[in-house]
C-alpha cells in the first residue's frame, strides 16, 4: 500500500512539475503572442496559398473533389449558416485571385513560402534554436516541400474524396458502407496527426527524440479535435452574435477559431520541448 502511495505521489509530482515548466515555457517564449501574430499571417496568406493549391490541382484534374472535402470540412467545422458564407467568400477571393494569371499566381507563391518560413522560424524560436541555413537554400527547400505536398494531396485525394459525403454527390460514387464511414472519420485525424508530427519532430533544427515529438503531435491533435467540436457547439448557438453583426459573425468565429488552433499547435511543440528538455536535453545542431 504504502509502495503504491509512493507511486501515486511521484507521479503527482512529475506531471505538477512538467505543467510548472510547460507554463514557464509558454511564457519565456511568449507562446501566446507568436500565435496572435500567427493569426494576421495566415488571414494575410490564407487567399494566395489557395489560389497556388487551387491553380496547381486544377492543373492535375483533382480539384473538384479536394475543393468538395474542404468545403465539407468547413461546414462540419463552423455550421452551415456560418460554413456556408464562409466558403462563398473563400470561392469569391481565390476565383478573383486565379483570375489574374499565371504571374500572379506565381507571386502568391511567394506568400505561401514566406508563411512556411515563418512557421519554421517560430518553431525554432520556441526550441531555442537558429533556422538552419541560407535563406535561399531554406526557400529552395520551402518549394520542394510544397510541390511534394501538392502531389500528396492530388494522390491522397481520390482516397479522402471517396469518403466525403459531398464528393460522393458531385462523383456519383455508391453510398458508403459502415466500415467506409468509419474509416472516413479516421483519415482527417490521421491526416492532422501526421501534420502536428512533421511540426514536432521534424522541423525543429535540432535532435528531436521520436517520443518527445510523439506526444506533442497526440496532444496536438486531441487538441485540434476538441477545438472543432467546441466550435460546432459555439457557432450553433451564438445565433444572436449574427442578428448583431451580421456577415462579419462569420469572420469573427473564423478569426476566434485561428487564434485558438495556433494556440493549440504552439502548445503542442513547447510539449514536445519540455518533455524532451526534462528527460535527456536538447541537442543543439549549431
Amino acid at each position: 500500500m504504502g509502495s503504491k502511495k509512493k507511486t501515486i505521489k511521484k507521479a503527482f509530482s512529475g506531471f505538477t512539475g512538467f505543467m510548472r515548466s510547460f507554463f514557464e515555457q509558454m511564457n519565456e517564449d511568449s507562446a501566446m503572442m507568436l500565435s496572435n501574430g500567427m493569426v494576421y499571417s495566415t488571414l494575410l496568406a490564407i487567399v494566395p496559398c489557395l489560389a497556388v493549391i487551387y491553380a496547381v490541382l486544377n492543373r492535375l484534374g483533382v480539384l473538384a473533389p479536394v475543393v468538395a472535402v474542404l468545403e465539407d470540412s468547413i461546414m462540419n467545422t463552423f455550421g452551415e449558416g456560418t460554413g456556408d458564407t464562409l466558403v462563398g467568400y473563400i470561392r469569391y477571393f481565390t476565383g478573383n485571385a486565379m483570375g489574374l494569371g499565371v504571374l500572379s499566381i506565381l507571386s502568391f507563391g511567394l506568400t505561401f513560402v514566406l508563411l512556411i518560413d515563418k512557421i519554421y522560424t517560430v518553431v525554432n524560436k520556441i526550441w531555442h534554436t537558429p533556422p538552419k541555413g541560407k535563406l535561399i537554400i531554406r526557400y529552395l527547400k520551402y518549394i520542394v516541400a510544397i510541390i511534394i505536398g501538392l502531389i500528396g494531396i492530388a494522390l491522397l485525394v481520390f482516397l479522402i474524396g471517396r469518403f466525403n459525403s459531398l464528393s460522393v454527390k458531385i462523383m456519383k460514387l455508391p453510398e458508403l458502407s459502415a466500415f467506409e464511414k468509419i474509416l472516413g472519420g479516421v483519415i482527417p485525424i490521421a491526416v492532422v496527426f501526421g501534420l502536428m508530427l512533421i511540426l514536432t519532430y521534424l522541423i525543429p533544427n535540432c535532435r528531436v527524440r521520436f517520443k518527445s515529438g510523439l506526444i506533442g503531435a497526440i496532444s496536438g491533435t486531441v487538441g485540434i479535435m476538441i477545438l472543432t467540436y467546441v466550435f460546432k457547439i459555439v457557432v450553433r448557438y451564438s445565433v444572436k452574435y449574427s442578428l448583431i453583426y451580421g456577415s462579419l459573425a462569420t469572420l469573427l468565429f473564423f478569426f476566434m477559431f485561428l487564434s485558438y488552433l495556433w494556440k493549440i499547435i504552439f502548445s503542442a511543440m513547447i510539449i514536445s520541448y519540455v518533455h524532451q528538455a526534462r528527460t535527456v536535453g536538447v541537442e543543439y545542431e549549431l
